[in-house]
């Protein structure tokens, strides 16, 4: 009887607890300014490549310098690198600065291909407040491989507003602020 007592003490202390929703984000960019005429090549967007922590759906967020931390129960709707590649896709398309803009490699000439190393793709909280940072290396290659350019791009914007929106927003807008700084290296 006692033995009883205990597991249904246990049971209705387990049903009492819930455990916390995990909750799933994801993100559009506004269209670009359209270029008036687009440019004679096709772009060939390669997926990107991540550090580690980078290639997970987890929120990330960095309170030191030196470490990140894993937000448990916000997640992407994709991990980071396939999430940023489809928006750079789109919002690259939007310009209508290249013929074309493809994700599987041109059966045609002249292509340029675009690689990128996703670095950061996270909240940073500090003394100074919430900001959202996307950073990553890129190099774009004629098809031969040839290097055309390459450099750092990071786009740094400060989270306004409390809870997941305002992260959300801070977030594509850091993005954003990316992809503008990589249109003008292109």
């Amino acid at each position: 009887m006692r033995k009883t007592v205990m597991i249904l003490a246990l049971l209705l202390t387990a049903a009492c607890g819930r455990m916390p929703r995990v909750h799933y984000y994801d993100f559009s960019l506004d269209a670009p300014a359209r270029a008036a005429a687009p440019a004679a090549g096709v772009l060939w967007v390669q997926p990107f490549t991540a550090l580690p922590a980078g290639g997970q759906d987890r929120m990330v967020y960095r309170d030191s310098a030196w470490e990140i931390q894993f937000d448990a129960y916000r997640r992407w709707i994709a991990p980071p690198p396939e999430l940023l590649r489809e928006a750079l896709v789109e919002y690259l398309r939007g310009t209508n600065r290249y013929a074309a803009v493809v994700t599987a490699s041109p059966h045609q000439e002249p292509f340029s291909v675009l690689a990128v190393r996703l670095l950061r793709f996270d909240e940073t909280i500090a003394a100074q407040g919430r900001t959202g940072v996307t950073r990553f290396w890129f190099e774009l290659t004629d098809e031969r491989g040839g290097l055309l350019r390459s450099g750092y791009i990071e786009g740094r914007v400060p989270i306004s507003g409390e809870g997941a929106d305002g992260l959300v927003e801070g977030m594509r807008d850091s993005a954003a602020q990316a992809f503008a700084e990589l249109l003008e290296q292109l």
